[in-house]
């Protein structure tokens, strides 16, 4: 056999060979995945029936269960894909004869037994999967369960109450075993190790090191800011002003932080040379510790507030309100910051339940009065209001119309008492559980408040700052950005559009943003978040209807995107090609309006593809509903064919001047449903399309722009005709638009009552831009010609008809005898 034979004989062995064995491979990989899956599902249910996962293993279970529930989706839906397959397969033999019905051929009955026991291993496989996502999905729920009951029980664990006098009665021997506590760790002897003298060279080292670097760098940074600053004498944008409060807050924080980093590293650099080793280390992380968020808060609260610097406050809080906020706050500030020193003090010495009561209920109560002084209306005031109130303070007369100013100029309104009555409502709850020995309750409750209300303050500036950002992209960008805004959206309305939906989706991120970051502090695993959020993509099902949110919300995006290309397209088409080559304007507006058209329709299609829509069942849909719309929908898709046909034959196209009925004007578009027709008077008349098809219409510019200007003229009887005709034949020729070919001419048309009546008729080459221009020129040399060849115009002739003359002769004259003065006798 010769050697290309060969070759070709091997290609097709292993044509055959290979899907054969990539199939058996990809069993033989499911059956083992699905064992592996069935023997961690078997040790989590039994973990689950212990009750002794910590909340690691649970967290570790959970990321377990996770990954099974998802590998056996995508093979589920790997089966399902090859089920559909050998499905269409067998359907395209068609169906297998009825009994009694002759055989059929051996070959396709092979082939169908072949495809059924296929399927029929496909159907096994693609159970199997989902019967492992099913436990999957249960063991989730029974974890979540266990978890959240152990989650209840740690939060409300009771401590000694502040109402029990047993608490009062423990507190003094709490206070001397913490004291006895102190002692014994100072008493306890230090130590020595051969690398002391190492280790307090290294921290002074590092310390030195830190300060070193840290200062100048610093001194660098805060006079570039200033230099970028100064030059700004007006309020700058919201975006400039979140860079630069970020900046601020870096660098009002790094050089003290480096300083306490400095005395941190020399108190444990001295520590470790001391005795007091084990009392000093846990004090000196504590201050540090509470000395880093306190100045963190503090230099946060200053770039916000900004007092001095209105150009750059991101608040509209007015001067006054600005430095008495920022005062209130640092206090708030230190607070803070000394209760997390204590409570890292307090989890190392580990004090007496008494004592830790005592302690939280304090911290709960002066938590509560910082939280409070910081909601009065007053210190939220713009410079306007505070303006405002000054004056109306000052007319006012007596206590009660000051009151009844200052409620009147409140800066929150409705939001103010509503954030006043959260905040009261959280200090209540964390107050009365730390007095009732809820301490987990209480440190759960003020964190999960405190964590959202700066996380959230955080996703309000970073909102902003990206509203800002968007907005000045889309409306003041430089040339290039204009050029591609005009490209892409053709009206300001577009770029609205676009502009609000950007808002929309800037908010919906932030919102998952701050859920994902939240939740974990809220106890909420990251984990279950992930299955909440996958849940909710994947859909859910309504009559028997699956609905997936991630699909609609992709198809919405690629619908944009293939709008926005067909948009794009239609302009490069028009003004790089048509308009390169002389196209008639009318010819780039159908072929426009054609790119237009097939863009959406694909656009639609695609997009019900993507959101999983069977196009075969919206046929047969389509099929039912067909009646329908041919009786309901009948004018709109009369209208719809009529347009097409406008846009193929072309029998009236954009810029010709059209008369339909009682509307004259100038077509400006043609649509779907409707042509648009500017008029004389600039407005738009909407003539429906089948109405440009079905009846007769007048359009002065079909063939091309040449027209025919009629200008009438009346001279009275006795003007000699032959010398009119010659005068208004030069008076055509005076005028420089009118064409010579076709050549004007005169029309003598009949004789009126008032005298003889002419028609100069003359052509021009543009009827709709020179029909004004060439009538008033043509017009303008007929009155110089006749003047000068001393011809009148015709005057109108009016014959009044009057009864009883005699009767209004006999009543003048008697009036007038009346009027005459009588002689006295």
């Amino acid at each position: 056999m010769p050697a290309p034979f060969r070759l070709v004989l091997l290609l097709l062995g292993l044509s055959l060979v290979l899907p054969l064995w990539a199939m058996a491979q990809g069993n033989s990989d499911s059956d083992a995945s699905y064992d592996q899956w069935h023997q961690d599902l078997q040790s989590v249910e039994g973990d689950l029936a212990s009750g002794r996962l910590s909340h690691r293993e649970q967290n570790n279970r959970r990321s377990l269960l996770l990954s099974i529930a998802q590998s056996a989706q995508k093979e589920s839906e790997r089966y399902a894909r090859q089920e559909e397959g050998a499905q269409r397969l067998l359907d395209t033999l068609g169906p297998a004869p009825e009994e009694g019905a002759p055989p059929e051929a051996p070959e396709a009955q092979a082939e169908r037994g072949k495809l059924e026991s296929q399927l029929a291993t496909i159907l096994a496989r693609k159970r199997r999967a989902d019967l492992i996502v099913a436990r999957a999905n249960i063991l989730l729920r029974q974890l979540d369960q266990a978890r959240l009951a152990i989650f209840a029980e740690q939060l409300f664990q009771r401590s000694p109450s502040l109402l029990s006098s047993r608490t009062w009665a423990a507190l003094p021997s709490d206070l001397q075993g913490l004291r006895a506590s102190v002692g014994a760790r100072l008493t306890q002897r230090h130590q020595d190790s051969h690398d002391s003298l190492l280790n307090l060279l290294m921290f002074s080292g590092a310390a030195l090191v830190v300060l070193a670097v840290g200062v100048p760098a610093s001194r660098a940074l805060r006079r570039r800011l200033e230099k970028h600053r100064a030059p700004i004498t007006t309020q700058a944008s919201y975006r400039h002003r979140v860079a630069v409060a970020w900046v601020e807050i870096g660098l009002r924080f790094f050089v003290p932080f480096m300083v306490m980093l400095f005395l941190l590293f020399i108190a444990l650099a001295v520590a470790s040379e001391s005795r007091y080793q084990t009392v000093m280390e846990p004090l000196a992380i504590a201050v540090a510790l509470g000395s880093s968020l306190a100045i963190f808060l503090a230099a946060a609260g200053w770039a916000v507030i900004a007092p001095g610097l209105p150009n750059w406050r991101l608040l509209d809080l007015g001067e006054r309100s600005s430095v008495a906020l920022n005062r209130r706050w640092l206090l708030a500030s230190a607070f803070l910051g000394l209760v997390l020193a204590l409570r890292y003090l307090f989890g190392d010495l580990q004090p007496g339940p008494a004592l830790l009561s005592v302690v939280h209920s304090g911290e709960a109560l002066i938590g509560g009065f910082l939280l409070l002084s910081l909601l009065p209306s007053r210190l939220w005031q713009s410079e306007e209001q505070a303006q405002a109130l000054d004056l109306e303070a000052a007319e006012a007369e007596g206590e009660e119309d000051q009151a009844a100013s200052g409620r009147a100029l409140s800066a929150f309104l409705g939001q103010a008492r509503l954030l006043r009555f959260l905040s009261l409502l959280v200090a209540l709850v964390v107050l009365v559980a730390a007095v009732l020995g809820y301490l987990n309750l209480s440190d759960y409750v003020a964190l999960v408040f405190m964590s959202a209300v700066g996380l959230g303050f955080h996703l309000f500036l970073i909102r902003g700052a990206l509203r800002d950002w968007l907005h000045a992209t889309l409306f003041e960008g430089h040339r290039k950005v204009a050029e591609w805004r005009r490209m892409i959206f053709r009206t300001e309305r577009g770029a609205n559009f676009f502009e609000m939906v950007g808002f929309v989706l800037v908010d919906v991120l932030l919102v998952l943003l701050g859920l994902f970051i939240l939740l974990p502090i809220a106890g909420i695993a990251e984990e279950e978040f992930q299955v909440w959020l996958y849940d909710v993509l994947r859909g859910f099902t309504i009559g028997g209807v699956t609905v997936e949110p991630a699909n609609i919300i992709f198809a919405v995006l690629v619908v944009a995107i293939i709008l926005a290309a067909t948009r794009l397209v239609q302009r490069r088409v028009r003004g790089r090609f048509l308009e390169a080559m002389n196209v008639e304007s009318s010819v780039q507006q159908s072929i426009s309006t054609g790119i237009g058209y097939v863009g959406v329709i694909s656009a639609i299609l695609v997009g019900i593809t993507v959101v999983g829509v069977d196009l075969t069942n919206l046929a047969l849909i389509a099929g039912a509903l067909s009646v329908g719309i041919g009786f309901g929908l009948q004018n709109i898709v009369s209208n719809f064919v009529a347009g097409l046909i406008l846009l193929v034959e072309r029998p009236i196209k954009v810029g010709d001047w059209v008369v339909v009925g009682a509307n004259e004007g100038v077509v400006k578009r043609i649509s779907v449903r409707a042509t648009e027709v500017e008029t004389w008077q600039r407005s738009s008349v909407l003539i429906p399309n089948s109405d440009l098809v079905s009846t007769a219409v007048v359009n002065w510019t079909h063939k091309d722009k040449i027209g025919r200007v009629d200008i009438p003229v009346r001279v009275p009887f006795g003007t000699d005709p032959k010398a009119v005709h010659d005068l208004l034949l030069a008076a055509s020729e005076d005028a420089e638009d009118v064409l010579r070919f076709p050549a004007a001419y005169v029309y003598f048309k009949s004789f009126s009552p008032d005298g003889m009546d002419f028609d100069i008729r003359v052509y021009v080459p543009d009827i709709y831009n020179m029909f004004i221009s060439v009538a008033n020129d043509v017009r303008f040399a007929i009155v110089k010609r006749f003047n000068e060849a001393g011809v009148e115009m015709a005057l109108p002739r009016r014959v009044l008809h009057l009864a009883d003359l005699d009767t209004l002769e006999i009543g003048r004259r008697g009036s007038s005898e009346s009027d005459q003065p009588k002689d006295d006798p």
